[in-house]
């Protein structure tokens, strides 16, 4: 070891480093840097004037860069003022001792010269970094080393003693590098003996063996500093880390800029509450994870409960249309039994209204025969004279010429409607008629020419209609469809959609279209039809999340769709760089759902895709690479243009963007109604082209007949009407020559007119028994299928079935029929009371007879039955609940995947069955039991740890008002101003910031009554405790922050410095923070305080403390003071006994002299 000349000179003892710069570059290491060491006796009678632990003796190897040798200083328990040139080593020495003592990680190496913490490092000083190296790559330096790694170790060693207990602790650290790209390995050594690095840290072989060799020494070794540090702070008397913490941060305390702040980081120990609320944050796990069991429960169950309440409707609805359908049929037994009752009084009826009814058909069938017998007498009267034969020759060559003046007639009007039809002259002459012949050829040419040219426009207006019409119907289902929708998807993309979604197993809400989430917005309609046509495809394209990509993928490939479908997989687009959009890029025009999931994918899509500008001119556009117009013509770079006018920019039926149909509907019915109006226009020209159509059919079939008639004469009825007309007249002159036969005559057409008379009652009479025989055939048939059904046949099915079978008469064998029915048993039993009284609700007031009864039985069965009928309509109801089953399902399947792995949602008893017990077991089991488990949770467990929160707050802010009050103790032992005889005190006052303030009333919200009769189970309560617990738990750097300060009890005051007259203690002063104060004043203030704090974290009494720890080291602080401020802190350190070690540049020593002799008295 390097010894040193001491000599003794006054108050501090003078340890002088000369700037060896020249000797480290000649020759580092082998002269020792020369240390003057001056040290003069304390002037102090005082039996603990050196109480306590004091330096004795600090040695360093190989650090920085004291170099090869050991180097040491020996204050030996005295005062000492380490100076030296600037850049002589004075620091490094300093560092040392804080490296002995304070945990590294807490260390900014040569801080008193404001240096940062990359600066010096203890891999620099255990090198022995002494000078930067420029590269020559680049404008950065090196560091240049004293050693190499692997080649030294480095020792620090400080020698403390305690003179009134005669104990000494030795302190070392070893410290060494394998690489220099490495950190230092390190160990740590604790002695109650005197070691030195000479005899005790030298001539080993490796660090292991040293380490051996000091355990076997009874040396106490350590590898972590925590392990060391509990050590020698319980040797040294050191009570915790604060006061560690205070030595290092005096070493570069120049002032108390703030009082707050020092008095909270180096008086008051930081509030220990971290273990206290990992604990308050893990009882709110488990009450968290209880209450999402409760809400995942509850989730469930709201799931679930639509479910079993649609099954039973979907039950309820199978029972019903089962029932209707047994009532369907179970109607022909009740038929049956009302039609057996009616049909059997109809009978009785038919059997007493058919024999009045053939008497009178045989009183008419002999008055005929009497008539006719009558006539025939007078004709024979008549005809035996020679004038009634001439007149017999005439009637029958009238009767003759009656007849051809009638078919010539006939022919005539023939002709003359003929040729009215073909605009030719009536043939009432020869000439006329041979022209019309002649005229049939040229007609019929110019017919044929119209029929083609009517019947070519005819077929157009006929396809037109059908475009029209199939356009309407189109049309009128995409309004009906979008009444039912908000969307304006076209029907058949969502029937696409739906059928993906059911293949998939997911619902349709999972499968939107983009053109759901985007629309044009309100303001940008000018724009509306060029967008939609831009963004048509991106709208008709589906847009499936990650975890449904799969489902879908497989799906679409499954299943024929007969479209070209697009859908994106949406996850993270590839990166793109974006330019800052343009006001008038396509993307600022549009509005993306807000509350969509896509929203973010959406969002980029279209920057990356449809990032357009939108021209209003066409020169901008042809300036703009990558622009738009309103007529949707579009440009992509310098060289590919576009513009697809298939589909018209202003027609809103191509529109499919927007998640409301409003407007579309709108347009769509303004649409419909300009359809019909066209519709009905084409259709009044169909309809006229058809009509005359079928008018040239009926010219041509006009020429055709008129080429029939090839001679005038069978045209001539006039001719015909002449001859009769000259017929009738002898007729009239023979029968007035006769009176006889005159009477015969009149007798003759009298007796012919009664006979007519007389036959046609008779025929009315005889069809009237006939119908009246049929009647009763039906009926009988009817009765008997009536009985058939009802199964009475086979009581007596001969004497049933022989009425059908015999050969007589059928009214002849009704009486007998009838009287046999008599004897069978007709039950009216077959169908149960409810059915029946259904079956006559449906009927309603009507009476059933036998002529309605089969119209209402079809009526009731159409009813029942038919289309459209209850059980087609209950069927369909039945239909769309199992759907909407079904769907629950999946939306519960899609929910809770895990929960439900094992479950099918089909609408089946077994399937139904699984989603019934689960919701009955979390109605009566999960659900209770979690709900049990959360009160538990929220009141014994997270309200309890709470409480012990707020009560270990309670008890850190009793501490720290405790502890201000022991400050204050030694603060007023202490004169302040010895002329006015003052004191200081330091003043509390309670922090009044709104982060605090809310913390604790959050807190208090907490613990409200928590133990009271008040049911915790709350969303009030535990909002209360998540809203605390959130800020708590939280990572984020703010929170971090916020819980830092409002946990930590000394931010709830700040501080101000009282000063008291002692002799009143009434105050003469008030400083807050130093504020407004001179440089001379602050100085003074501060080492009050910091003698107040040294004292209270030394745990040093006035009245001595032997075992105590005493060092203070104090760098650059009072060569830049006053007189005035030094003289009082050097006195003030002087009092309370304390080890000064004061470091200050070799050009202030006399500032620090000129006042020795005033410190010399503080003894």
């Amino acid at each position: 070891m390097r010894t040193m000349n001491t000599r003794f000179d006054g108050f501090l003892t003078r340890l002088s480093i000369s700037n060896s710069s020249t000797n480290l570059k000649r020759n580092f290491g082998s002269t020792p840097l020369p240390i003057l060491n001056k040290r003069l006796t304390m002037t102090s009678t005082d039996p603990f004037a050196k109480a306590g632990y004091r330096l004795h003796r600090l040695e360093v190897l190989n650090w920085g860069t004291f170099n090869q040798k050991v180097w040491h200083i020996e204050p030996n328990g005295d005062n000492a003022l380490l100076t030296g040139d600037i850049g002589a080593g004075k620091s490094t020495l300093v560092d040392a001792l804080t490296t002995l003592l304070v945990r590294n990680d807490r260390i900014t190496y040569n801080k008193a010269a404001g240096s940062d913490k990359r600066e010096r490092t203890l891999k620099s000083y255990v090198l022995g970094a002494f000078k930067g190296e420029k590269l020559e790559t680049s404008h950065k330096s090196k560091a240049v080393y004293l050693r190499e790694p692997g080649t030294t170790h480095t020792v620090l060693l400080a020698y403390f003693t305690n003179q009134n207990t005669n104990q000494v602790v030795t302190l070392a650290q070893v410290f060494w590098l394998a690489d220099v790209t490495d950190s230092p390995h390190k160990f740590f050594v604790v002695s109650e003996r005197e070691l030195t690095v000479k005899q005790h840290f030298v001539g080993f072989d490796s660090i292991r063996d040293l380490k051996r060799r000091l355990r076997e020494q009874k040396e106490w070794v350590y590898d972590t500093f925590e392990d060391y540090s509990t050590r020698f702070r319980a040797l040294l008397g050191i009570r915790s880390e604060e006061a560690l913490d205070l030595f290092y941060q005096t070493i570069s305390m120049k002032q108390v800029a703030n009082l707050t702040d020092f008095v909270r980081a180096q008086m008051l120990a930081k509030t220990d509450i971290d273990q206290t609320i990992e604990t308050v944050i893990r009882r709110f796990d488990d009450l968290n994870a209880a209450y999402e069991a409760v809400q995942q429960a509850q989730r469930q169950l709201l799931l679930l409960e639509p479910i079993t309440s649609r099954w039973q409707t979907y039950k309820q609805q199978e029972a019903a249309i089962a029932d209707l359908a047994q009532i369907a049929d179970e109607l022909p037994l009740f038929f049956a039994y009302h039609k057996a009752q009616l049909y059997r009084e109809e009978l009785d009826a038919c059997d007493t209204y058919y024999g009045i009814e053939a008497g009178k058909r045989d009183e008419l069938e002999r008055e005929v025969d009497d008539t006719t017998a009558r006539l025939n007498d007078l004709r024979i009267a008549r005809e035996t004279s020679s004038v009634g034969q001439r007149l017999k020759a005439i009637a029958q060559e009238i009767d003759s010429k009656n007849d051809v003046r009638a078919k010539r007639t006939a022919n005539a009007k023939q002709s003359r409607e003929l040729c009215t039809l073909l605009d030719l002259a009536t043939a009432l002459d020869v000439a006329t008629f041979t022209v019309n012949l002649r005229q049939l050829n040229q007609v019929a040419e110019q017919l044929d020419k119209h029929r083609v040219v009517v019947q070519q426009e005819r077929d157009r207006l006929m396809q037109h209609l059908w475009q029209l019409a199939d356009d309407r119907n189109e049309l009128q289902t995409e309004i009906v469809s979008l009444k039912q929708r908000k969307t304006q998807i076209p029907d058949r993309w969502l029937t696409i959609r739906r059928r993906i979604a059911e293949a998939a197993s997911l619902t349709e809400t999972d499968l939107p279209f983009a053109g759901e989430l985007i629309r044009v917005k309100p303001t940008e309609t000018a724009w509306e039809g060029a967008i939609e046509r831009r963004l048509r495809g991106l709208g008709l394209s589906l847009l499936v999340h990650d975890t449904d990509y799969s489902r879908v993928a497989d799906a679409v490939e499954r299943i024929t769709l007969g479209e070209r479908v697009v859908y994106y997989r949406t996850i993270g687009h590839d990166y793109r760089s974006i330019d800052r959009l343009s006001a008038q890029s396509l993307v600022n025009k549009v509005d993306i759902k807000d509350d969509s999931p896509f929203f973010d994918w959406l969002d980029t899509q279209l920057r990356q895709e449809h990032n357009l500008i939108c021209c209003e001119s066409v020169d901008e556009f042809r300036r703009t690479p990558y622009a738009m117009t309103r007529n949707g013509q579009v440009k992509m770079g310098k060289m590919r243009h576009e513009k697809d006018d298939r589909r018209d920019l202003t027609n809103r039926r191509d529109y499919v963007l927007g998640w409301s149909n409003e407007q579309k509907i709108n347009a769509l019915t303004r649409q419909l109604a300009e359809l019909d109006a066209q519709l009905g226009r084409t259709k009044t020209q169909f309809d006229e082209h058809e009509r005359v159509l079928k008018q040239i059919d009926g010219q041509s079939r006009a020429i055709d007949e008129l080429r029939k008639q090839r001679d005038f004469a069978d045209l001539d009825w006039p001719h015909t009407a002449a001859e009769i007309e000259q017929l009738e007249t002898e007729r009239q002159t023979l029968t007035g020559q006769s009176s006889e036969l005159s009477r015969l005559e009149e007798a003759i057409q009298q007796t012919k007119k009664t006979l007519d008379l007389k036959k046609e009652a008779y025929k009315k009479q005889a069809e009237e028994v006939g119908k009246l025989k049929n009647q009763t055939t039906t009926l009988a048939d009817k009765l008997y299928n009536a009985l058939d059904t009802m199964d009475v046949v086979n009581q007596d099915a001969d004497l049933l079935e022989s009425f059908f079978r015999s050969d007589d008469d059928v009214m002849e064998q009704l009486p007998l029929w009838l009287q046999r029915l008599n004897r069978l048993t007709i039950p009216n039993d077959q169908l149960s009371s409810t059915h029946k009284a259904a079956i006559v609700e449906r009927l309603g007031t009507a009476d059933l007879n036998a002529g309605n009864i089969e119209r209402k039985e079809d009526e009731l069965r159409k009813q029942l039955t038919g289309k459209d009928g209850e059980i087609d309509k209950l069927t369909g109801q039945k239909e769309r609940t199992g759907q909407d089953v079904v769907k629950k399902m999946q939306q519960y399947c899609h929910a809770f995947p895990v929960e439900s792995r094992d479950y099918e949602a089909s609408v089946t008893p077994i399937a139904a069955r699984d989603f019934e017990e689960l919701y009955q077991r979390i109605t009566d089991d999960d659900l209770p039991r979690h709900r049990e488990r959360f009160r538990r949770e929220l009141k014994e467990g997270t309200i309890n740890s709470i409480v012990h929160l707020q009560m270990q707050l309670g008890k850190s802010e009793k501490d720290v008002k405790d502890k201000i009050q022991k400050i204050n103790e030694r603060l007023a032992e202490i004169t302040y101003d010895t002329a006015l005889d003052t004191y200081i005190q330091l003043v509390p006052e309670p922090v009044t910031t709104a982060d605090i303030a809310t913390f604790k009333n959050d807190l208090r919200n907490c613990l409200s009554n928590s133990y009271g009769d008040t049911d915790n189970y709350a969303e009030r309560k535990f909002a209360d405790v998540k809203q605390i617990l959130d800020k708590l738990m939280s990572q984020d750097e703010v929170d971090k922050r916020w819980r830092d300060k409002v946990t930590d009890v000394r931010q709830w005051y700040s501080f101000g410095a009282s000063e008291r007259y002692k002799e009143t203690h009434t105050e003469k002063e008030y400083y807050s923070d130093s504020s407004g104060k001179s440089g001379g004043q602050k100085e003074k203030l501060a080492y009050t305080i910091l003698a107040s704090a040294i004292s209270y974290q030394y745990n040093i009494t006035w009245e001595g403390a032997p075992r105590t720890f005493r060092l203070v080291v104090i760098d650059e602080a009072f060569g830049r003071g006053s007189k005035e401020s030094t003289r009082y802190g050097l006195e003030l350190f002087g009092r309370m006994n304390l080890q000064l070690l004061i470091v200050t540049p070799g050009e202030k020593v006399n500032i620090i002299q000129q006042i020795r002799s005033a410190c010399a008295l503080c003894g």
